[in-house]
């Protein structure tokens, strides 16, 4: 009944700050970001984040405020983002390194070992592991930036990602504060709702919060439960990890500025073929495209689930999704040009 009570609310002010959101003008996407213009063509939202914050800050399950203060700042940050008061992408670069190192080591929250004894050894030294486990940060979410560009992508991932984790946890007892991520993906599958039919967007504020704080809990379960490999987690996140990296890559190539957003990302190469082949209008390409998308990666998921022991079979999983990631990017994009 409890949880009733809370979902209650929750819609409440889902429904209050999006209303004041649109009444007085304030963090509507007004598409300054050229990757989120193919989302809607009305005003939307940008109050993700907003939720996720304060689920955080009242359930947010141990009482260390500085932590708590850093999510704060992630936020902020990317807040500013959303109200196009931090234009330039270098100092956001900047800015997201000191908070995420600051956040590192207040929380000791740091990547340990990828089971590569080599590189094991230099992630002994403090120095080394923080610097890994920032850039490893920076990659995630930035690349759930670049990932929030259809309607219930980013979001609908996120839910997948915390789904597969509590069921893995709760299946073989593994620790997990299985109760706060519970309330999280409830938010999760309320908000991809909302997001699927237009109504709200998570916005760089939203984007940043939430793959950090998945980012946190996955680094921690890797660290508290040795038996599970940390390829699983990598098979997590792969996707906007590897959205991010194939990008800076394709920018470098084509001589573009790797810090600026661009409409050449695999989920707007598919929006644009499934639309020009299904001669549909763009809401349902737009949510289809990202049901192609999450469809594919539940599949990975799913083997990595029933594989979360076993590095080797992760590795291979691994490898198939990149392959199918190029293979499909390529494809479309060779297509595309003769369409």
């Amino acid at each position: 009944m409890l949880i009733i009570n809370e979902i209650i609310i929750l819609l409440i002010l889902i429904f209050l700050i999006n209303f004041f959101s649109k009444k007085w003008n304030i963090l509507l996407d007004n598409k300054y970001s050229k990757h989120k213009t193919f989302s809607s063509s009305d005003a939307t939202p940008l109050t993700g984040g907003i939720f996720f914050l304060i689920v955080l800050i009242i359930y947010f399950p141990h009482n260390f405020y500085l932590i708590k203060f850093f999510f704060f700042l992630i936020f902020l940050l990317r807040l500013f983002s959303d109200l196009n008061l931090i234009s330039s992408p270098k100092k956001r670069i900047i800015f997201q390194i000191i908070i995420i190192g600051g956040f590192a080591i207040i929380s000791d929250n740091y990547i340990n070992s990828i089971r590569i004894d080599m590189i094991d050894n230099y992630l002994d030294n403090l120095y080394v592991k923080l610097s890994f486990t920032v850039f490893c940060y920076l990659v995630l979410i930035n690349g759930s930036n670049f990932i929030d560009g259809m309607n219930s992508l980013l979001l609908g991932y996120f839910s997948l990602v915390l789904a597969i984790l509590t069921i893995l946890a709760y299946k073989n007892n593994l620790n997990l504060e299985i109760d706060f991520l519970i309330k999280i993906l409830i938010l999760m599958i309320i908000l991809t709702t909302l997001n699927f039919f237009g109504l709200l967007f998570a916005g760089d504020n939203g984007a940043y919060l939430i793959s950090f704080i998945v980012g946190y809990f996955l680094i921690k379960f890797s660290s508290e439960n040795s038996i599970v490999s940390p390829y699983f987690i990598v098979s997590l996140l792969w996707y906007p990890a590897y959205e991010n990296l194939f990008s800076i890559i394709r920018k470098k190539i084509s001589s573009s500025n790797a810090f600026d957003a661009d409409s050449s990302h695999l989920h707007q190469i598919i929006f644009r073929y499934v639309k020009k082949k299904l001669s549909l209008n763009q809401s349902f390409c737009n949510n289809f495209t990202s049901l192609i998308i999450n469809t594919f990666n539940l599949i990975i998921f799913y083997f990595a689930f029933i594989n979360y022991k076993h590095t080797m079979s992760l590795v291979w999983i691994i490898i198939f999704a990149v392959l199918v990631y190029n293979l499909t990017y390529f494809v479309l994009l060779k297509k595309l040009s003769r369409l």
